[in-house]
């Protein structure tokens, strides 16, 4: 129960364990990076090798063997990977060794660019990074577009939307007193299942200008004081995409992220992108608490669930991720972190 504890406390606060220092030595960072060109030398390639290599790194230990690859092999890594492997497999890799921040930012250019927006994967990365995770996410972007992300979100969605995103991609506020709690709950109650109709203006302001862990303290005292979860409350009140964008807000992220990936792989076929992006983003500590959720929710592994649904190369991938998760640092040697929301 006591770690049980520890996630429901400490999930929100996952995203800034993904911005410390890695762990992994040099030495051992050098080794990994030799161990990878060896992996894809010469004829065929050595998969499992290359698997074990890439896949059981959390992101921090990732980057510090791309940066000993770069002084030390001097190649393009994501090119000799392209070079050496194809389709889903591919993806799952190139995911690993790219650093997150540019990795959400190709994920959201994509979402943006052509014709048709994917609020999907909008929400699913803006709602859920932290605040300076966003702000490397947004550096990132107009390096690689060339226009701020801000500015081009706003050009292609609209209404309530469009004030989520700008409410998330502005600096947030001070964290508001103690005794704001109550009367946030309280008003969220008023603007939505008090009344008839919903005040959406005041479901924006609060979920979205506000840290995620003052918004789970908001989300207990409406539980606490209406007897309702305030993710029910607002599907019941709201719908389409700003619904989806407040649901996200308003859960835990490690139940967010366990729920998006069942909704990948429930059901015919598998969504590959959905899937490759939570796993690989997610990645650490962080899909350790996703897995305790979605075993909790749908009374089978995600280790299970995958290994179900994909096979060969894109499988062992998938599974080494979700293996070194459960391994990770017990998620009580994350308390420290808990003051950086």
């Amino acid at each position: 129960m006591a770690e049980e504890k520890d996630v429901n406390e400490l999930a929100e606060y996952l995203g800034e364990w993904r911005l410390q220092a890695a762990t992994i030595s040099r030495a051992d960072a050098e080794a990994c990076a030799k161990a990878i060109r060896k992996a894809m030398k010469g004829l065929g390639t050595a998969d499992d090798d290359l698997i074990a290599a890439i896949c059981d790194k959390n992101a921090p230990d990732m980057q510090a063997v791309v940066d000993a690859w770069n002084d030390v092999i001097q190649r393009d890594m994501v090119k000799d990977i392209k070079g050496d492997t194809s389709g889903k497999y591919e993806d799952v890799l190139v995911g690993c060794v790219t650093p997150l921040a540019a990795l959400d930012a190709k994920y959201l250019h994509k979402a943006i660019k052509g014709l048709g927006t994917d609020e999907n994967v909008l929400t699913e990365i803006l709602c859920t990074r932290s605040p300076n995770e966003l702000l490397q996410i947004e550096r990132e972007y107009q390096t690689m577009v060339g226009s701020p992300l801000l500015v081009d979100v706003k050009n292609d969605v609209s209404g309530h939307l469009e004030d989520i995103y700008t409410a998330v991609l502005t600096p947030r506020k001070p964290v508001p007193a103690q005794a704001q709690i109550q009367a946030d709950a309280e008003a969220l109650y008023a603007a939505g299942e008090g009344k008839w109709g919903t005040n959406e203006k005041t479901f924006t302001a609060i979920l979205s200008s506000n840290t995620r862990g003052y918004v789970r303290k908001v989300a207990q005292a409406y539980k606490a004081t209406y007897g309702k979860f305030l993710h029910e409350a607002i599907s019941a009140e709201c719908s389409g995409d700003f619904k989806n964008a407040l649901v996200a807000l308003a859960t835990p992220g490690h139940v967010f992220f366990a729920r998006q990936l069942y909704s990948a792989m429930k059901g015919a076929g598998t969504n590959d992108k959905k899937l490759i992006r939570i796993l690989v983003t997610q990645r650490g500590p962080g899909l350790k608490a996703i897995a305790t959720a979605f075993e909790g929710l749908y009374k089978k592994s995600l280790r299970a669930w995958v290994k179900d649904d994909v096979r060969g190369d894109y499988e062992k991938s998938l599974l080494t991720i979700i293996d070194a998760g459960a391994d990770a640092p017990s998620l009580r040697w994350l308390r420290r972190f808990a003051t950086l929301s």
